[in-house]
């Protein structure tokens, strides 16, 4: 009698720990699920002001519908300071400099209506190579500056 108990247990611990396992297993699998969605798809258009106006509003920046600033840059071929920053924020979205390097992007700076709270004037930065945004940030352009993240 004592064995039919004891073999009980183990069966009803074992039942609990694959449900357990179960449950843990979709918890991560939609938190990754999640994760990849915030992430930026691989290709964004940003070949036309409308394009990249559009990519702008709908992630939830209203900007003025022209951009200030239009430059063409030359990515370096080593990152520091604040390449170093700007390409943290790129990875955190999704995207990457690393392959445009000594490459020439034109540069769109648009003025941002609705900055985050706390931070007076902001820019939207919008980095673009052959048609496709390649990069962007938020701006500060009141203190010592700094970027935030657009995507996600």
């Amino acid at each position: 009698m004592f064995r039919y108990a004891s073999r009980r247990k183990y069966k009803t611990a074992s039942i609990i720990a694959v449900c357990l396992l179960a449950v843990l297993s979709v918890t991560i699998s939609k938190y990754y699920k999640k994760t990849q969605m915030t992430l930026a798809p691989k290709t964004l258009s940003g070949a036309t002001n409308e394009d990249r106006i559009s990519f702008l509003n709908d992630n939830g920046i209203k900007t003025e519908q022209e951009p200030f600033y239009v430059c063409d840059i030359i990515i370096p071929s080593s990152f520091d300071g604040v390449y170093e920053s700007f390409e943290n924020v790129q990875n955190a979205q999704g995207l990457s400099l690393s392959e445009y390097k000594g490459k020439k992007v034109r540069r769109f700076s648009y003025a941002v209506k609705n900055p985050p709270e706390k931070i007076e004037k902001v820019s939207a930065e919008i980095l673009v190579c052959d048609g496709k945004i390649i990069a962007c940030a938020l701006c500060d352009l009141t203190n010592n500056g700094g970027f935030l993240k657009i995507i996600g």
